[in-house]
């Protein structure tokens, strides 16, 4: 999917979820909130290998299915529309994709990575800036620098053939809690800062240049 695809999938896919272009707007890259290119980028990358008529077949799918199997959050869509678009998850005789449940619950292969082959983290450039004492306000200082997320692959079997460059590594990068877009800023500070204690984050790494560029 090129850039102009992807930019007409994203129209036509809130053309059925109204919902998507207010919570873009939202992430605004302040007061430790995402930046609404950063999330577009991680975007666009889980769905670089779908067609765009792919893409919007599995809106339509994405669209169709009842309220229980719907993503919790919007951050999910992309992910849900990959699975129905390849079809990775279809059983015979089924015309749309069903996560997998236990007991009313979604469950996965893989919790790091909830079976997409990418793990979210916050960039270890934001946590460098943390350490110089450049992190975003905690009271009254103003904010120097705002706290970014990336994209690493992760280890396990769902990551292959996506031509990650750099992997998951415990201790090495802080992987983002599943709230973490909920989350104040003072939180996300003191996680960081709890986890600098003790480890010591990842080096700078040409991946995140090519994340940046996607």
């Amino acid at each position: 999917m090129t850039k102009d695809e992807f930019n007409e999938w994203l129209t036509y896919h809130g053309s059925r979820f109204l919902g998507i272009g207010p919570w873009l707007t939202k992430a605004n890259g302040h007061g430790g909130m995402p930046d609404r290119q950063d999330v577009l980028q991680a975007w666009a990358h889980v769905l670089r290998d779908v067609s765009l008529e792919n893409a919007k077949r599995g809106t339509d799918d994405l669209y169709c299915l009842p309220d229980e199997k719907q993503p919790r959050s919007f951050d999910r869509h992309p992910v849900v529309v990959r699975e129905l678009a390849t079809g990775r998850q279809r059983n015979a005789g089924h015309r749309a994709w069903s996560p997998k449940m236990r007991d009313g619950i979604e469950v996965f292969d893989c919790l790091s990575c909830r079976d997409t082959g990418a793990v979210t983290v916050v960039d270890p450039r934001s946590i460098r800036e943390v350490q110089k004492g450049n992190g975003p306000a905690m009271v009254d200082r103003p904010v120097q620098h705002p706290l970014y997320t990336a994209a690493v692959g992760c280890t396990c079997k769902h990551s292959a053939g996506q031509g990650w460059t750099t992997k998951f590594e415990e201790g090495v990068f802080l992987a983002t809690p599943d709230d973490w877009g909920r989350m104040e800023l003072d939180e996300k500070m003191s996680i960081i800062q709890e986890w600098l204690e003790t480890r010591k984050p990842a080096g700078f790494h040409d991946e995140f240049e090519q994340y940046s560029r996607a």
